[in-house]
């Protein structure tokens, strides 16, 4: 048989198997969830195996790597190397016709990108059979390989960027390309499991590192210039540029910080994730969401394990569809559109799905066509493991529009032709259309004749591009117009001002110099006055915190530049000083890491951060200070009689109450300390702990009329009835109905009537004890007697005991106070005790039950959003909205998932992380913790409720909603 023969019965053999299969996988295959798009099969193995990367040519041709050397099994018969493959549907019947090997003998592969029509000035002259360009990322290695005589066939291969490192994990490495409209190119690095590298440009440029998480990079597309463009990333794997200008980038994978993240990615960003800190995303000088200042935030989650991203301009789908971005999820085989939201100077998002598919729907890269249709690669399997089965998905819409616009601007079309194209919705024919007219003195002239207050941004921003007139960062914030006690828009703002900054260093201290020019920069860091005007209240703050970011970015080991920092009067600035001196190990400065926990305004992050730096200066790893509760820091501050009482008590805050140290014998000592917040952070201890002489010591402190009142009914509420315990003992009992029936605090008495009601759950039913029952009766009955102040609290604690009144949305509306009302400023008793109230109803054991899942301050759950200053982004309406209506509005990494088992078990919950083997947590809405293996999993799906129980607000009575709100809104 000749060769020939051989190649037709082999493309009509793969043929017939590719249709039977798409018989067979019918039930298997996406759907689109929008009527008006279509999902068709393009190409199946065998024609196409294990599928990565992917991007479409001028022409519609299909550039798709073929994987085979990822992860292959033992005895793989596959292909040796990974291959890209050209896919031409000649005939348009929507099946691939000609299939071509562009290039092979590839190790590692990740990502492809067709050299943009618009990148030079004469690309756009190339047609058919003509010479072409491609860039391959593979996980060491960007090439730029070139076919010269068109024929499909690379004839030469220029390496442009090479990594190198002892690193070897096939999808951390180079990956993910991007081109913006000044002609960079951009590529991702995964965290590299911590291993030191070298990332080379073509000329030379070395960039080192190691441990800091992934990094963003640009360089010229020829591979000089090369410099990191942002970092704080796990594996960004891939990014695109939307009709703005403005880059996006996915994230994969968080481990135990979920979810995957979508980033607005900005120059010298910082986005918080550091390898060298640990997998699990947990330590204190880790940042997922912006938690540090400095930080920035994502703009939404993302569905399981995102590979890749697009921003669709082009004229195909629906009109909604242009200007919104597209990402796969490789877990959750899903296509989700994303609708940008202004907020602040930057965005956010929601995942609306728009195509779903089954456990054999895993899509990869995503790339548009030149006709607006979408092409989709699909590794098909969940098995990492090369497995020989992949396919090519095309997604279009239903009634496909005819497009007669190029992508590539004719070579001798007329100026006033091509200026025509500057209005196209398609952005890769603008950016032609503006580039080819910048490349001559009459094109110019007609690119700067365009009105700036032309109507269309797009078109103003393909101009000023081609002019070379776009600005990298806003030049100027107007703040009066941001909302700054967002956090999300604060990080920006402090971002915004760091870069400014660090512009600003570059002129004043430039590596190599003398030291004079150190010297005066940091006489101008002395001058920053916390008393000069500010525009805002926070803005000394935020440019102080700018600052040390700045700082520490152009000269990480000059220890003479933190000083300002660890002086400061800000929490936040000193936070920032001592994770500076813990993460570059400048040992000398170990005592001024010590002064700081000494130091006063003292917060829960600063407390941590300063544990964390020492436990580094002390050479302990920040891994392990991830894995382990850093106790015995803790521990040495608790027992420290000479150390501040205050931060004693934080300490003893920050301490699990199970902690075997914990004992009668520590806890009385505290009791009977002079300090008032030690003892009170004892009996806070003692509410949850699992000590036997737990009740007794509450007892002792409940009955003792001497202590403060609100530290007494502080004792009264850990006598409540637990998960664990749910019934009183005869002295217990006894205590609690003498305090409800004479107490002279009306506080205590309220408690103690509160912890009367019985074990939790048991809230909105009559007690059932017989004396207890007759009690309430009793004082309802000695109600008229009482002050018309006692009257009013008492009677919202019996009636809400007693008849178990759940009262609707509408009539608790009225506990919403007018926003400008200052909750801060506190100052009459009754306020006070107010707070105390609501901090009680918030970890009371047989109430709401709020703490189990929601920490403040050390003290809580972890399975929900910590809230230790939920009022920085929540005023009391926010607040009021977030517990009677919980799923109203979900943060994306909030999530609920619903986990299907493959024996139809249904698990529900928050994802709070998963394992390497792929094992997840998940967090229900009692604060447990539970685990789902791997191989149970059946299909996860997002849910559009809120864990957080419905009706949470129907386990409190009128009084203790309010007081709680009261409480939550101090939380500053």
């Amino acid at each position: 048989m000749t060769c020939r023969f051989l190649a037709a019965l082999y493309l009509v053999w793969g043929l017939s198997l590719m249709f039977s299969q798409i018989v067979i996988a019918e039930e298997d295959r996406p759907v689109s969830l929008d009527p008006r798009l279509v999902i068709e099969l393009v190409a199946e193995s065998p024609q196409l195996v294990t599928p990565t990367g992917i991007d479409v040519d001028q022409f519609g041709r299909v550039w798709v790597i073929e994987s085979h050397t990822h992860f292959p099994p033992e005895g793989y018969g596959g292909h040796p190397t990974d291959r890209i493959l050209v896919m031409d549907d000649r005939d348009r019947d929507g099946r691939a016709d000609d299939m071509t090997v562009f290039k092979d003998g590839l190790t590692h592969s990740m990502s492809i990108a067709v050299k943009p029509v618009w990148l030079d000035a004469d690309a756009s002259s190339n047609t058919v059979g003509k010479a072409l360009q491609v860039y391959i990322a593979t996980r060491r290695e960007i090439f730029l390989c070139t076919d010269i005589d068109g024929d499909l066939k690379c004839d030469t291969t220029t390496q442009l960027v090479h990594l190198e490192t002892t690193g070897n994990y096939p999808h951390n490495g180079l990956a993910g390309f991007g081109f913006d409209a000044l002609g960079y190119m951009y590529f991702g690095f995964g965290e590299n499991l911590g291993a030191d590298y070298k990332i080379i440009g073509s000329d030379q440029i070395i960039l080192a590192g190691g441990g800091e998480g992934g990094n963003l990079y640009r360089c010229r597309p020829d591979g000089t210039k090369l410099e990191r463009w942002a970092t704080g990333f796990w594996n960004p794997h891939a990014s695109c540029f939307d009709q703005l200008g403005r880059m996006f980038a996915v994230d994969n994978d968080p481990d135990s910080r979920p979810p995957c993240r979508l980033l607005h990615a900005v120059q010298n960003g910082d986005y918080g994730y550091r390898f060298r800190n640990g997998r699990k995303g947990t330590h204190p000088f880790t940042s997922w969401n912006g938690e540090i200042p400095g930080t920035l935030p994502m703009v939404s989650g993302t569905g399981e394990a995102p590979s890749g991203i697009i921003c669709y301009e082009a004229d195909q789908l629906p009109a909604e569809f242009r200007g919104t971005l597209l990402v796969g999820s490789w877990g959750d085989h899903r296509i989700d559109q994303f609708v940008l939201r202004p907020r602040g100077i930057s965005f956010e998002s929601i995942p609306q799905p728009v195509i779903k598919g089954g456990e054999n729907f895993r899509p990869v890269g995503l790339a548009v066509s030149p006709d607006g249709s979408i092409y989709v690669t699909d590794w098909v399997s969940k098995e990492y493991k090369l497995h020989g089965q992949g396919r090519l998905w095309r997604i279009s819409a239903k009634e496909r529009p005819v497009s007669t616009t190029p992508w590539a601007v004719p070579p001798q079309m007329p100026l006033p032709d091509v200026a025509a194209l500057l209005d196209s919705p398609i952005l890769n024919t603008r950016r032609s259309a503006a580039r080819r007219l910048a490349s001559t003195i009459e094109g110019r002239k007609v690119l700067e004749n365009v009105p700036q207050a032309d109507g269309s941004s797009r078109k103003r921003f393909e101009v000023n591009a081609a002019l070379g007139k776009v600005p990298e960062a806003p030049v100027y914030l107007d703040l009066a117009k941001l909302d700054l006690s967002d956090p999300f828009v604060l990080n920006d703002v402090i971002h915004h001002t760091a870069a400014m900054l660090i512009r600003i260093i570059d002129h004043v201290a430039r590596p190599g110099v003398s030291d004079d020019s150190l010297k005066q920069l940091i006489v101008e860091v002395e001058k920053l006055d916390p008393s000069a005007p500010a525009r805002h209240p926070r803005e000394t703050e935020f440019r102080e915190i700018a600052m040390l970011l700045a700082l520490r970015l152009k000269f990480p080991k000059e220890e003479s530049l933190l000083h300002f920092g660890l002086r400061s009067t800000f929490p936040s600035s000193r936070r920032l000083a001592v994770q500076w001196i813990g993460e570059e190990n400048l040992g000398r400065l170990r005592p001024d890491v010590e002064k700081v926990l000494a130091s006063e305004p003292m917060t829960t992050d600063l407390f941590l951060a300063c544990l964390a730096s020492l436990s580094l200066l002390d050479g302990v790893s920040a891994k392990e200070f991830e894995k382990t509760p850093p106790a015995k820091y803790i521990l040495e501050i608790l027992i420290n009689a000479e150390r501040p009482a205050a931060l004693r008590a934080m300490a003893l805050r920050m301490l699990p109450s199970s902690q075997p140290e914990l004992d009668a014998g520590r806890i009385r000592e505290f009791l009977n300390a002079s300090n008032a917040e030690l003892r009170r952070e004892a009996v806070r201890t003692l509410q949850h702990s699992p000590i036997p002489e737990r009740v007794e010591l509450l007892r002792e402190t409940a009955s003792n009329h001497e202590l403060d009142h609100n530290l007494r009914a502080d004792a009264v509420a850990g006598l409540a009835p637990s998960d664990h315990q749910s019934t009183f003992d005869p002295a217990t009992r006894n205590l609690l109905m003498g305090l409800a029936t004479s107490d002279p605090s009306i506080v205590v008495q309220s408690e103690a009537i509160r912890s009367l009601r019985g074990a939790p759950g048991k809230a909105d039913t009559s007690p059932r004890d017989p004396a207890i029952d007759a009690l309430f009766q009793r004082l309802t009955q000695m109600l008229p007697n009482e002050s018309a102040a006692s009257r009013a609290k008492l009677a919202d604690v019996l009636e809400f005991t007693e008849r178990g009144h759940s009262h609707s949305v509408a009539e608790l509306s009225g506990l919403v106070l007018p926003t400008d009302r200052a909750p801060s400023l506190i100052s009459d008793n009754l306020d006070r005790d107010a707070v105390e109230m609501g901090r009680r109803t918030f970890f009371r054991a047989n109430g709401a039950g709020c703490y189990r899942c929601h920490q403040i301050s050390g003290r809580g759950g972890q399975v929900g959003p910590d809230l230790t200053v939920i009022a920085r982004t929540m005023d009391r309406t926010k607040l009021f909205e977030s517990i009677v209506n919980p799923s109203k509005e979900i943060s994306p990494q909030f999530t609920t998932w619903a986990i299907e088992t493959k024996s139809g078990k249904v698990v529900t919950g928050l994802l709070l992380g998963e394992e390497v083997n792929g094992d997840l947590r998940l967090g229900n809405q009692l604060g447990e913790v539970i685990p789902v293996p791997f191989s149970e999993i059946e299909t996860r799906t997002p849910m559009k409720t809120s864990v957080m129980p419905e009706k949470l607000h129907e386990t409190m009575s009128v009084g203790e909603f309010r007081d709680l709100l009261t409480f939550l809104e101090t939380l500053k």
